[in-house]
C-alpha cells in the first residue's frame, strides 16, 4: 500500500503557478497524494482562474486572508493521510520527490519535519536563530545565514530550521505539534514549527533524493517593501518573545527605529533614482 500524504498549499494572488503546483504534487510517483489548494482571499481575478480549474484540484476559498500558517492549518484539518506535506504556492516538485522525503522521515525514529532540496541556489536551509542573531536581523534581515550544503541523493542531513517553502512530516508528528502557532501571520512559522520539533525530541532533516524546483517570492512580491518589514518584525518580535525574553524587550525597542531607517532608506533610494528635472537652457535641477 502506498503512503498517503495530505498536501497542502497555500495561494495568495499566484494562481496560476498554485495549479502548477497542485499539478505537479499530483504527478508524484510511489505515493498517494490528496491536494488540498487554499486561496487566501485572492484578488478576483486570480480567484477566477482558479474557478476554472475544473476538476481533480481540491480548491477552498476564503473570504479573508488568514496569513499562511492558519490557512495551513485549516487546509490539512480532517485529512486522513498518514503524512502532512505544506508547501508555497510555487513549489514544483520532481515525481520522485515526496517519496523520497517519506523515506527520509520512516529512516529516522525521531524525524520532525523533512524539507527537499531546492533546484535554485538562493534556497536554503539554516540553523535556528539564537538571541544575538534576532537582534542583529532586527536590523539586517540576513543576517548570520548560513547555507547548509544539500546533502548527496541517498543521504541526509540534520538542520536545525528546513527552508518552510516545503515541509513534510507525518501526521502524527503534526497532530503532536499542534500545527503551525496562528500567531504568526507571515514569516518565522516555520521557524517556530522546527523550533517545537526540536523540543519534542525530533530531528529536522533534509532529503538529498528529494529535489523540488522554487521560483520564490511570487506572494511576498504581492507587499509593499513597507509592510513586508513590518509583517517580518512582528513576527521576529514574536519568535523572540516565545524563546528568547532576555532579549526581547530589547528587539522591541530596536525595532521602530530599524523601520524608520528602512523608510528612510527607501526614501533615499527613490530619490536617487529619480528622473533629473531640467531647467532653463536644458540645466539639470534635481528631483
Amino acid at each position: 500500500m502506498l503512503p498517503k500524504i495530505d498536501v497542502a498549499i497555500v495561494n495568495w494572488n499566484t494562481s496560476k503557478s498554485a495549479l502548477e503546483s497542485a499539478t505537479a504534487y499530483g504527478s508524484s510517483k510511489g505515493v498517494e497524494v490528496e491536494v488540498v489548494l487554499f486561496d487566501n482571499a485572492s484578488e478576483p481575478a486570480e480567484r477566477s482562474v482558479l474557478e476554472g480549474a475544473g476538476e481533480g484540484i481540491e480548491i477552498t476559498f476564503n473570504e479573508a486572508n488568514l496569513g499562511f500558517g492558519r490557512a495551513a492549518n485549516m487546509a490539512l484539518e480532517g485529512g486522513r493521510g498518514d503524512y502532512v506535506l505544506v508547501s508555497n504556492a510555487d513549489v514544483r516538485p520532481e515525481p520522485e520527490a515526496l517519496e523520497a522525503m517519506v523515506d527520509a522521515f520512516d529512516q529516522a525514529p525521531d524525524s520532525g519535519l523533512v524539507g527537499p532540496v531546492f533546484q535554485e541556489p538562493d534556497n536554503y536551509h539554516d540553523e535556528l536563530p539564537g538571541p544575538g542573531t534576532l537582534l542583529a536581523r532586527t536590523v539586517a534581515g540576513n543576517f548570520n545565514r548560513k547555507r547548509i550544503t544539500d546533502p548527496a541523493p541517498g543521504t541526509v542531513v540534520v538542520v536545525g530550521q528546513p527552508a518552510g517553502a516545503c515541509l513534510l512530516t507525518s501526521r502524527r508528528a503534526w497532530e503532536e505539534s499542534g500545527g503551525f502557532d496562528e500567531r504568526f501571520f507571515l514569516w518565522y512559522e516555520d521557524v517556530d514549527l522546527a523550533q517545537r520539533m526540536r523540543a519534542l525530541g525530533r530531528r529536522n532533516l533534509v532529503a538529498g533524493s528529494a529535489v523540488v524546483g522554487h521560483t520564490g517570492g511570487e506572494s511576498i512580491s504581492g507587499l509593499d517593501e513597507a509592510g513586508q518589514d513590518r509583517e517580518r518584525l512582528k513576527s521576529l518580535n514574536l519568535y523572540a518573545g516565545k524563546y528568547h525574553p532576555g532579549i526581547a524587550w530589547l528587539i522591541r525597542l530596536v525595532t521602530p527605529i530599524a523601520l524608520a531607517l528602512r523608510a528612510t532608506g527607501r526614501k533615499l533610494s527613490g530619490l536617487r533614482g529619480a528622473p533629473k528635472r531640467l531647467g532653463p537652457g536644458g540645466k539639470e535641477t534635481g528631483a
